[in-house]
Parts: C-alpha cells; sequence; structure tokens
C-alpha cells in the first residue's frame, strides 16, 4: 500500500504514479458548491470518471484494476474529505497495490 503525500489545496491537480504495468494518472478535483472531492483514474487505456473521495470505502473494485484505493481520516471523524486542505491535514488518500487488492477480494468473493 502507498501513500499519495503530494496532494495540495489546488482545486484541480494530476499526479503520476508509476506502476508495473504502466503509469497511472490520478486527476483529484474539489468541488466547492457540494464540497466534495473527485477522483478520475487513467490506465493503461482504461480510464474511469467521477469516484467520490470517500472514507472507508474501496473505489474501483467493478473496474478490474490491478489496484484500488482507500482513504483514511487521521483524526477519526468519520467525516468524508470536504474541506479544500482536508488532504493536507486529516485525510490520507492511499493506493492499495495488487497484492493488497488480490487479499481484499479474497475476503469478499
Amino acid at each position: 500500500m502507498k501513500s499519495l503525500s503530494n496532494i495540495t489545496v489546488d482545486p484541480i491537480q494530476i499526479h503520476h504514479v508509476p506502476l508495473e504495468d504502466g503509469d497511472l494518472i490520478i486527476t483529484l478535483r474539489f468541488y466547492p458548491t457540494t464540497q466534495v472531492w473527485c477522483f478520475d483514474v487513467e490506465f493503461n487505456e482504461k480510464k474511469v470518471n467521477g469516484l467520490k473521495c470517500s472514507l472507508g470505502v474501496v473505489h474501483s473494485l467493478g473496474s478490474n484494476f490491478p489496484f484500488d484505493f482507500s482513504f483514511g481520516c487521521t483524526q477519526n471523524t468519520g467525516l468524508d474529505p470536504y474541506k479544500i486542505d482536508d488532504f493536507e491535514s486529516r485525510v490520507k488518500f492511499y493506493l492499495l497495490e495488487q497484492s493488497d487488492v488480490q487479499e481484499y477480494r479474497e475476503l469478499y468473493v
């Protein structure tokens, strides 16, 4: 499991994560009107748009990516990211690698 640690307060951010099978592109977007963070994922010519950043949820099980995403809260509030600075203060964005995803999927098959 990797943590994306370079998330800033910019409302639109593009992060490139090199993986063994290719380059993962994550586009994070903050929507101030609804106070929500969402993200798009692009990997090996496959794209999924509009995933909401939610705590305690794996986000792309139905997409058959060899990875997944999870969000954690360092303050145990249980609140999804809703402020522009949440990733700098209380929320962590995790990339679950292939071994993590295989272990998780075996638990819920």
